[in-house]
């Protein structure tokens, strides 16, 4: 559901690889990042890496511990410049459904000056046939946020070639560059 032409994707080595490069370009020194957690081990030292302040929103237990969109924007202050968004989450395997998803993206509406990474990675290993409420929106698709949303997948959860290292990030406008 990405309104990306071919000229805004870059493909790379791993979606690692995909989210150090767009966290490396869209961090600068002391910039915060929000980051639900619990989150995927490497989030956090990639933020650092990139000069970025981890601030570290929990979701609560109770909702598979998913941090809400009122969660977010408590979190969010003037240095506030991105948040990474893993759904499904690793390491939970809980993920957020469409309507939290328009939620967030309806929240971030109001804050022009925060940015998106969203590590997709997981978004074909949703099984509605076990789960009916199972349901996968990529916020990225989202208006109010797609033009400042990076959207970080690859082949190797999906497609189970995990020594192919074949990932991308995708960017539907120049808002994020």
């Amino acid at each position: 559901g990405l309104d990306c032409d071919a000229a805004g994707v870059t493909i790379t080595v791993g979606a690692k690889h995909a989210l150090h490069l767009a966290l490396e370009c869209l961090i600068e020194p002391g910039d915060e990042v929000l980051l639900p957690t619990p989150a995927w081990v490497s989030y956090a030292p990639l933020i650092r890496l990139a000069g970025g302040t981890v601030v570290e929103v929990p979701g609560a237990a109770t909702r598979g511990y998913l941090a809400t969109a009122a969660e977010l924007e408590r979190a969010i202050t003037p240095k506030t410049r991105l948040l990474v968004l893993n759904s499904p989450t690793n390491p939970t395997g809980t993920m957020h459904s469409p309507e939290a998803i328009r939620e967030i993206a309806a929240m971030l509406g109001t804050h022009p000056q925060v940015a998106v990474v969203s590590d997709e990675i997981y978004e074909k290993l949703v099984y509605p046939e076990i789960d009916p409420s199972a349901s996968f929106l990529s916020i990225g698709s989202c208006p109010e946020v797609a033009e400042r949303t990076i959207t970080v997948n690859g082949m190797s959860k999906a497609f189970a070639m995990t020594g192919w290292r074949i990932g991308y990030a995708a960017a539907a406008g120049e808002g994020v560059a």
